[in-house]
């Protein structure tokens, strides 16, 4: 029987109407650790739903950044010279090296450490090594705005900062719904 074959009869057993409520089950052993397993869940419900990044006291001043990989979707959230906040994607659009190394930080330019490829607050492309200014038209009439880091939806609620996963069809509306749930569980403390 192949994997998914056997994946399919394992959901089938767990959804049998003969099972009664009052049973007390969990899911196969071998699910907590099996790479594939892992694998459809980062791409069915972590790339589709809002996730958490840090604290917004971590990014209070402009050129300060905060990284993370929720799901293993490399990210940073990093304060603008205007003040906003801005989300993307830790990824150059050159060779794919990671843009920022450190957890947390300040920097005052997001500067590829690979090649140097250089981009301004809004994730739009600077500078090019060995070209000066980025070329209206890089390589093989690239333009410019379309090698920028790419930049994902996020939303601060109650000093958090949340990132919409890459996938997520749901507005942003969602992330309030949510909140509205945990603030009526347990109260005030989500204030904080």
């Amino acid at each position: 029987m192949g994997r998914a074959a056997r994946l399919a009869d394992e959901l089938a057993a767990l959804s049998d109407p003969r099972m009664q409520a009052s049973t007390v089950w969990t899911l196969p052993a071998r699910w907590y650790a099996d790479p594939e397993i892992y694998e459809a869940e980062r791409r069915r419900i972590f790339s589709r739903e809002w996730l958490w990044i840090g604290r917004e006291t971590e990014v209070a001043e402009p050129g300060q950044y905060v990284t993370a990989a929720p799901a293993g979707f490399p990210l940073f959230v990093r304060r603008a010279e205007d003040g906003t906040l801005r989300a993307f994607h830790n990824v150059c659009r050159h060779r794919a090296s990671k843009l920022l190394t450190e957890p947390s930080r300040h920097c005052n330019t997001i500067e590829c450490p690979y090649h140097g490829w250089r981009y301004r607050s809004d994730g739009a492309l600077d500078h090019v090594p060995l070209f000066g200014e980025a070329p209206a038209d890089y390589g093989t009439q690239l333009a410019r705005e379309d090698i920028g880091i790419v930049e994902v939806v996020q939303q601060n609620l109650n000093a958090g900062v949340y990132e919409r996963g890459p996938l997520s069809p749901r507005h942003e509306n969602g992330l309030l719904h949510f909140h509205e749930m945990v603030r009526e569980a347990i109260g005030p403390a989500v204030e904080a």
